[in-house]
């Protein structure tokens, strides 16, 4: 009797470490997972910001297209010069754009990168222990 508790005992005290090393793992995976859920953010609103700029930009293209209309100067429409601040104003737009773009696909390329690397590759003995804990022994 004294003899199945102790190796009763003996392997709650494995399993339980088991369970605490998981948990710590699964813990460390949320806060990265929340990190880049973070960055990946910040950057879409940085985007968003950027695409809304652009908008505003296009929109004070058609106002002053829609005077030069109406006072009847179609004429002058490529070499006013607000209209043309505003085309100088959306390549800056684009080229931001772009920018950010590129930076969050970085983020989703590290991210997937880092996971890559720390998925272990299974062996044999990993498989075994996780099919049959008898054959699993505890940490002592």
């Amino acid at each position: 009797m004294a003899s199945f508790l102790s190796d009763l005992k003996k392997n709650l005290n494995g399993w339980a470490s088991k369970a605490a090393e998981k948990a710590g793992e699964l813990t460390r995976e949320a806060a990265e997972k929340a990190e880049e859920m973070t960055k990946l953010g910040k950057v879409k609103i940085d985007i968003y910001q950027i695409k809304k700029d652009k908008e505003k930009a296009f929109g004070l293209i058609g106002e002053i297209a829609y005077k030069l209309i109406l006072d009847n100067q179609v004429a002058e429409f490529g070499t006013d010069q607000q209209i043309l601040a505003q085309v100088e104003t959306l390549k800056e737009l684009d080229e931001k754009l772009r920018l950010k773009e590129i930076q969050y696909q970085e983020i989703k390329k590290e991210y997937l990168e880092n996971r890559e690397k720390e998925k272990k590759p299974q062996t044999a003995e990993t498989v075994e222990s996780a099919v049959n804990p008898e054959n699993d022994t505890p940490a002592e």
